[in-house]
Protein backbone atom coordinates (compact mmCIF):
# COMPACT_ATOMS: atom_id res chain seq x y z
CA UNK A 1 0.00 0.00 0.00
CA UNK A 2 1.22 3.52 -0.75
CA UNK A 3 0.54 6.56 1.35
CA UNK A 4 0.90 10.06 0.00
CA UNK A 5 2.03 12.78 2.37
CA UNK A 6 0.66 16.28 2.00
CA UNK A 7 1.86 18.13 -1.11
CA UNK A 8 4.29 20.86 -0.07
CA UNK A 9 5.18 24.10 -1.81
CA UNK A 10 8.50 25.85 -1.66
CA UNK A 11 9.22 29.37 -2.85
CA UNK A 12 12.79 30.64 -2.80
CA UNK A 13 14.11 27.57 -0.97
CA UNK A 14 17.74 27.76 -1.98
CA UNK A 15 19.85 26.46 0.89
CA UNK A 16 16.94 26.19 3.34
CA UNK A 17 16.38 23.18 5.58
CA UNK A 18 12.83 21.97 6.10
CA UNK A 19 13.16 19.94 9.26
CA UNK A 20 11.24 19.21 12.40
CA UNK A 21 12.68 18.48 15.85
CA UNK A 22 13.57 14.85 16.60
CA UNK A 23 10.29 13.78 18.19
CA UNK A 24 9.83 10.41 16.50
CA UNK A 25 7.75 12.13 13.82
CA UNK A 26 8.61 12.32 10.14
CA UNK A 27 11.59 14.58 9.48
CA UNK A 28 12.30 15.87 5.99
CA UNK A 29 15.08 18.00 4.57
CA UNK A 30 15.07 19.29 0.99
CA UNK A 31 17.94 21.57 0.03
CA UNK A 32 18.17 23.05 -3.46
CA UNK A 33 21.32 24.85 -4.62
CA UNK A 34 23.31 25.73 -7.74
CA UNK A 35 26.88 24.80 -6.74
CA UNK A 36 28.33 24.47 -10.25
CA UNK A 37 26.23 26.53 -12.66
CA UNK A 38 23.02 28.54 -12.64
CA UNK A 39 21.58 26.14 -15.25
CA UNK A 40 21.92 22.99 -13.14
CA UNK A 41 20.29 22.52 -9.75
CA UNK A 42 21.42 20.10 -7.08
CA UNK A 43 18.61 18.87 -4.85
CA UNK A 44 19.62 16.96 -1.69
CA UNK A 45 16.84 15.00 -0.01
CA UNK A 46 16.85 13.43 3.46
CA UNK A 47 13.74 11.80 4.88
CA UNK A 48 13.34 10.06 8.25
CA UNK A 49 10.19 8.17 9.10
CA UNK A 50 10.95 8.19 12.81
CA UNK A 51 9.41 5.07 14.31
CA UNK A 52 7.53 4.07 11.13
CA UNK A 53 8.68 1.30 8.79
CA UNK A 54 8.60 1.42 4.98
CA UNK A 55 9.72 -0.75 2.09
CA UNK A 56 10.43 2.27 -0.10
CA UNK A 57 10.14 6.05 -0.35
CA UNK A 58 9.73 8.05 -3.56
CA UNK A 59 10.39 11.78 -3.91
CA UNK A 60 8.24 13.69 -6.41
CA UNK A 61 9.30 17.16 -7.57
CA UNK A 62 7.43 19.59 -9.85
CA UNK A 63 8.23 22.99 -11.33
CA UNK A 64 6.34 24.63 -14.21
CA UNK A 65 4.58 21.36 -15.14
CA UNK A 66 7.88 19.47 -15.38
CA UNK A 67 8.01 16.41 -13.10
CA UNK A 68 10.88 14.41 -11.62
CA UNK A 69 10.55 11.26 -9.52
CA UNK A 70 13.33 9.45 -7.70
CA UNK A 71 13.45 6.45 -5.35
CA UNK A 72 15.29 7.38 -2.17
CA UNK A 73 18.15 5.17 -1.00
CA UNK A 74 17.44 3.15 2.12
CA UNK A 75 19.08 4.12 5.42
CA UNK A 76 22.45 2.53 6.16
CA UNK A 77 24.74 2.58 9.17
CA UNK A 78 26.60 5.50 7.51
CA UNK A 79 23.45 7.45 6.59
CA UNK A 80 20.51 7.06 8.98
CA UNK A 81 17.85 8.68 6.74
CA UNK A 82 16.29 7.74 3.43
CA UNK A 83 18.30 9.95 1.04
CA UNK A 84 19.08 10.95 -2.55
CA UNK A 85 20.74 13.67 -4.60
CA UNK A 86 19.32 14.94 -7.87
CA UNK A 87 21.13 16.95 -10.56
CA UNK A 88 18.52 18.74 -12.68
CA UNK A 89 19.10 20.97 -15.72
CA UNK A 90 16.89 24.03 -16.20
CA UNK A 91 15.58 23.92 -12.62
CA UNK A 92 15.59 27.20 -10.67
CA UNK A 93 15.94 26.84 -6.90
CA UNK A 94 14.74 30.32 -5.98
CA UNK A 95 11.47 30.00 -7.92
CA UNK A 96 8.34 28.13 -6.82
CA UNK A 97 8.46 24.35 -6.84
CA UNK A 98 6.41 21.62 -5.21
CA UNK A 99 7.48 18.32 -3.74
CA UNK A 100 6.01 15.31 -2.03
CA UNK A 101 7.00 11.94 -0.60
CA UNK A 102 5.29 8.63 -1.39
CA UNK A 103 5.78 6.01 1.31
CA UNK A 104 5.49 2.35 0.35
CA UNK A 105 4.44 0.11 3.25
Amino acid sequence: MKRLLSFLACVGCADIDHTQPDTGLVVEEVVCSHPNTQYEAQVDINFDLGLEEATGVEFVLEQYNEWWIIDLNEPTKNHSFWHARMQIYDFVCNESFYYDFVIED
